[in-house]
This record gives structure tokens, sequence and C-alpha cells, in this order.
């Protein structure tokens, strides 16, 4: 009788250390990189039309960035399978013309992420921006955009609450960079 009991005993342990090894050798090969964008934004044109009184919150034409998945894919030897998590840890906008400017035209700043099939969801914000900044760095929401970043392109669009008009000169550049995570180890 106690030999069964021992057996059967000895086989769950077996079984749970083979469970406990796999997610041990998961979590040791788990990859994190950091995968940066920068994308230039030209500011359109002053339509010639007065602002109201206290601004206006107007967004800019949403622009495509392509994720490079594939790459990402080939130099870590990983499959959109396996993909883990994409999360952003930093989105913002920098002035980069004209020179002599900051960004004293825009008081509140909300960056959008969409893809293809996807829904367009807010990625970062800034409220209140300080006067004279030349670069605004949001505040990062905390969601996975895996979804989103196994596309071939990222959508991205800013919005701005303006409470003047922006030299129509000027180019932002919007910066960001997601922490992606995968796993070479299937995880079912």
């Amino acid at each position: 009788m106690k030999k069964p009991v021992l057996a059967l005993l000895a086989a769950f342990v077996l079984i749970a250390s083979c469970k406990k090894i796999k997610e041990v050798a998961q979590q040791a090969t788990i990859i994190t990189k950091n995968v940066e964008y920068n994308e230039e934004i030209a500011i359109p044109d002053n339509p010639g039309i007065p602002l109201p009184v206290g601004g206006v919150k107007v967004g800019l034409p949403a622009f495509g960035s392509p994720t490079y998945i594939g790459d990402f894919l080939k130099e870590n030897n990983t499959t959109t399978d396996r993909l883990i998590s994409a999360k952003p840890s930093r989105l913002g906008i920098k002035l980069l013309t004209p020179p002599t400017s900051n960004l004293d035209y825009v008081d509140s700043l909300w960056i959008y992420i969409s893809a293809k099939g996807l829904p367009e969801t807010l990625a970062a914000y800034k409220y209140p921006i300080p006067k004279g900044t030349k670069e605004i760095d949001g505040s990062v929401v905390d969601k996975d955009f895996k979804e989103y970043f196994v596309k071939d392109t990222l959508y991205y669009r800013v919005e701005g609450h303006f409470t003047k008009y922006p030299d129509s000169s000027t180019t932002l550049q919007l910066y960001g960079t997601f922490k992606v995570q995968a796993s070479p180890i299937t995880t079912n």
C-alpha cells in the first residue's frame, strides 16, 4: 500500500518540478529590448483665423511609422506568438525648428497610437506644460501595445491645447521608446 502512494507522490513532485523548471527557464530567457522611434512632424501653416480666447484643442494629422517588427523578430530569434509585451516607456515631442523658439504656444499635449484594424488609444499626455520648454516628455499610460507593435506600421497622432499659433516653419520631433519583451521558448 505504501509503495503505490509513494510512487504517486513521487510522480506528482516530478510533474510539479518540471513545470517549475519550465517557468524558471522561460524567465531566464526573456528577451527585453528598448525599441526607439523618432519621426519629424511639420506644423501646418497658420490658417489666419484668430484662436478663441483661452485657446483651442487641435489634433495634428496622424502619421505612420514602421515598427520594424520583422527585424526585431529575426534579430531576437523569436516570433509574434512569443511576444510577451510592448509598452511605451517614453513618448514626447521636441522642438527642432526654429531653434530660437520654444513650445509656449501649447499648454497641454496628448499622444495617441493606432494601427490597422485597432482603435486609437491614448499613450501619453502632459499638462500643464512649463513655459520656455523646447521638449515635452509625456507621462506614459501603462498599457500594453503588443497587438499594435506586431503590425507593420504604428500611427501616431498628436493633439494639443494651443493658446496661440506656432510659427509656420515649426518642425517637431516625436520620439518614443517601447520596452519590448519576447521569449524564444513556447509558453503553452
